[in-house]
């Protein structure tokens, strides 16, 4: 049998300590994992951005959330405007959002003078993500030889001091929602076009200009609504699209 020179009271005593121990031990990796869940439910109308699952573009949420920890709240207390006239923006903030974002100077008299004749063609919707921290400048531009108007992502900017904390990806969110459906473009050599191929349904790259040639040389992104009913861009408003982009004025000097 099984031998030990210690005496049986010392026996029973460590074996009582061993379960302590190991109660002890279950008890706290039971309160690790809680924390590891806030326990909270989603707000109502709160930019929420889906973490894990197949689709590469940030979703929001049409239905109540069943399980919490498919969606994180990224950021609190930050407020959405919405615009559909420049000059109801604070122009010189909105300024210094995008030559922040973009590290160049904006041409702004012929930039916001562009939107302003917008306003009463297609339209234009600007938003603001908090105090100026980051913006989406959408634009109706209208197609030739038709009635339709494209949906285009004329400006995607977040100030330096906001990159990096999920602000991207709620103004992403908040675009989605207010264009099912959208066209921009990107330089060939933009750093953020991996983040752009991401969240795009297709592109096309104009080619390279030839040496005795001047011009940019673009990448055209889009992406479609997924939801049934909503409006999304046939292949010839895609086609039409490329070169309505293409021909828009740098708003940078």
């Amino acid at each position: 049998g099984l031998i030990s020179e210690r005496p049986v009271s010392t026996q029973h005593k460590s074996a009582a300590q061993r379960v302590q121990r190991d109660r002890d031990a279950a008890q706290r990796k039971l309160q690790r994992s809680r924390l590891a869940v806030p326990d909270y439910k989603p707000l109502p109308n709160y930019p929420f951005v889906r973490v894990g699952g197949s689709l590469g573009a940030a979703t929001v949420p049409q239905e109540p959330v069943a399980t919490p920890t498919q969606f994180t709240l990224l950021r609190h207390g930050f407020q959405i405007q919405r615009h559909n006239k420049v000059d109801s923006c604070n122009l010189p903030r909105l300024r210094g959002l995008l030559e922040s974002s973009f590290k160049r100077t904006l041409d702004g008299g012929r930039y916001f003078d562009r939107l302003r004749a917008l306003e009463s063609a297609g339209g234009i919707e600007i938003i603001i993500a908090g105090d100026y921290q980051g913006a989406v400048i959408v634009t109706h531009e209208p197609l030739p030889s038709s009635d339709t108007h494209l949906p285009y992502l004329d400006k995607f900017a977040v100030l330096p001091s906001a990159q990096g904390t999920g602000m991207a990806d709620i103004l992403w969110a908040q675009l989605r929602r207010a264009c099912p459906s959208c066209m921009w473009r990107s330089r060939n050599d933009n750093g953020v076009n991996r983040w752009y191929f991401d969240r795009s349904n297709g592109h096309f790259r104009s080619p390279a200009p030839k040496p005795n040639e001047t011009g940019t040389r673009w990448v055209f992104f889009w992406y479609q609504s997924q939801t049934p009913g909503q409006r999304t861009l046939t292949a010839d408003e895609i086609h039409a699209g490329i070169g309505v982009s293409q021909s828009i004025a740098p708003s940078f000097v």
